[in-house]
């Protein structure tokens, strides 16, 4: 009986050939027009700032919306959009390895951000930037951290005439070591870092030991040898922007 239905089918099939020279592929195919429905959102895959810009690379399983990028800045009710092609390549030296979407900041801020895809799918982000030149999420390439790391790092300029006297730059943070360059080149021939302690007052560290110059002021840095117990001291001068 089924032999028999296929048999007739094939020759109605046939006889529409003949007549009208088409198939009705409609019966037999599915729909090319019917898509499947995107349900899954974009996201953000990293963000950091760097020189007062939010840097982020944002991505989707499908396809980006024409502008896939809204966001506010702090209390404000403006929204700004980004057009999709208004991204910037993101090297590894001269290597292009992707691309990021900039957002110029003020430090501090709040920022709240949504990333929007073709099917119109959305994503919501919010943060508070509290300082330049740092990560805002996981995932960071490598060679963004380390870029981050040296503009983090300030200048190290000697008040002319004095040996002792630095002006760094606020909202950086210094490495205590530069600070005593000639000191431990005049008078260590050779010297163990563990050996070498420091101190200063009215300034806090981070995690990799770096002074960070969060306020203005004149402060007091020391450094003293475990072993030997010579100590030296420096003043550093975090100067107002003016």
């Amino acid at each position: 009986m089924l032999k028999r239905k296929n048999k007739e089918n094939l020759a109605i099939i046939l006889a529409l050939i003949i007549l009208f020279g088409f198939v009705p592929f409609h019966t037999y195919a599915a729909d090319p027009n019917v898509a499947e429905t995107d349900k899954i959102k974009p996201v953000i895959d990293y963000v950091y700032v760097e020189n007062g810009k939010l840097k982020l690379s944002i991505s989707d399983d499908k396809e980006l919306s024409r502008k896939p990028i809204e966001y506010r800045i702090n209390k404000e009710f403006r929204t700004y959009e980004i057009d999709k092609s208004d991204y910037k390549a993101e090297y590894d030296g001269s290597k292009k390895v992707g691309q990021v979407y900039e957002i110029e900041v003020e430090i501090p801020s709040t920022i709240y951000i949504t990333v929007k895809d073709k099917a119109d799918n959305i994503s919501t982000y919010t943060f508070t930037i509290k300082e330049d030149n740092v990560s805002l999420s996981k995932y960071i390439p490598e060679f963004v951290l380390e870029r981050l790391s040296e503009n983090k790092q300030s200048k190290v300029d000697r008040f002319k005439g004095y040996k002792d006297i630095f002006e760094l730059e606020y909202g950086k943070v210094v490495n205590a070591l530069s600070l005593y360059e000639e000191v431990i080149k005049n008078n260590y021939n050779s010297y163990n870092k563990n050996d070498i302690k420091f101190k200063f007052t009215g300034l806090s560290s981070d995690k990799d030991g770096n002074i960070k110059l969060d306020k203005y002021g004149t402060f007091k840095v020391t450094m003293t040898h475990s072993k030997d117990k010579t100590f030296e001291e420096v003043k550093i001068v975090i100067p107002f922007l003016v």
